[in-house]
Parts: structure tokens; sequence; C-alpha cells
């Protein structure tokens, strides 16, 4: 009876595909709209960095770091981009920094307007508290899965940045729409209770 398996098959692979080829079909136009205005974005940023002289722009990238971080940040800023200039990615480099500038701007744009109208309307809150909520426990699940194939128990390591920036992206749209909310909701609280 334990080695007989029933001869049945659910064709998930079947039903995601039919479902990624009807979406390709049907929104093929506004999927390659936002394809367009997130490339002509990105391209801005990336155009701009290319602008500025490669050494001006490594002093401005050390100088904020030390300034924000501190000097042993700088000093990693320093090493970090002698490597950077020694592999020759910079042109690389300031392709994925145009990518994660553009994009995170993009989420902002947004998640901040989801985060207004959240707060400002119980309906769009009720609509979006649970796709944010989902969010949050696809994170977690995410980071716990980088940690097990990476190796990494208690330090994130090189991997675990990687991994760690692409679930960043994935839900920067989040924190947007709930700074907005919490910051709507802590002023009616103040208002209802002086």
């Amino acid at each position: 009876m334990a080695n007989h398996i029933p001869d049945y098959r659910i064709p998930v692979g079947d039903w995601v595909e039919s479902g990624v080829d009807w979406i390709q079909d049907n929104f093929t136009g506004a999927l390659d709209g936002v394809s367009d205005g997130l490339g002509l974005v990105i391209g801005s940023f990336e155009d701009a960095l290319m602008a500025i002289p490669p050494l001006l722009l490594a002093a401005l990238i050390v100088a904020l770091a030390w300034w924000r971080v501190g000097w042993r940040f700088g000093l990693f800023a320093v090493a970090a981009l002698a490597l950077i200039f020694g592999m020759d990615i910079w042109k690389e480099t300031l392709a994925t920094l145009a990518l994660v500038i553009g994009s995170s701007l993009v989420a902002l744009a947004i998640g901040i307007p989801i985060g207004i109208a959240m707060a400002r309307s119980d309906t769009v809150e009720a609509i979006v508290r649970p796709i944010r909520d989902h969010q949050d426990r696809l994170d977690r699940v995410v980071r716990r899965r980088i940690r097990h194939q990476t190796g990494q128990t208690h330090s994130r390591g090189a991997h675990g940045l990687q991994g760690g920036a692409a679930v960043d992206g994935y839900r920067s749209a989040i924190p947007g729409a709930r700074y907005r909310q919490h910051r709507h909701h802590a002023h009616v609280l103040a208002a209802k209770h002086p």
C-alpha cells in the first residue's frame, strides 16, 4: 500500500504558462510602456552618472561615505573604488548604481501615494494591507532562503548583501506606503486627543 502512488498529475506548470501567455497576449502594450518608461528613467540616471568625471564622482562617493557613516566606511569606500578602477568595471558599477537609484525612485513614487491613500481611506487600506503583509512575510522567507543557500547563519557576506539588495528592491515601495500611513494616523490621533 505504501508503494502505491496514485497516477494523477496537477498541471500547475501548464496553468502558469497559460496565464503568462494570456498576460503577454493582452497586456503587451502596457508592459512595453512600463518597460520603456523604466528604461528611460534608468538610462537618464546612467547618462548623468557617466557625464561626471570618474575621479570626481569617486571623490564624492568617498566624501559622502565618510560624512554619513564615518571614517572607517570612508576608507572602505576608497578601497572598494580602487578595486573597481583596478578591475576596469567602472561603467558596469555606474550602470548598477543607476539601476538602483532609478528603481528606488520609481518605487517611492508608487509607494508614497499608496501610503497616503491608505491613510485617508479605510477601503484602500483594506485592499493594500494584505498585499503589504504578504510582502513582509515573503521578505522573511526569501532572506532565510538566501542565508540557507549561501551557507550564512550570522553574517550577511557578499551573497547575502546581493540577495538582500534584490529583496529590498522588490519591496522598496512598502516603506513609503507604511511611513505615510503611520504618519497620517499619528496626526489623526493627535487631533482627536489633544
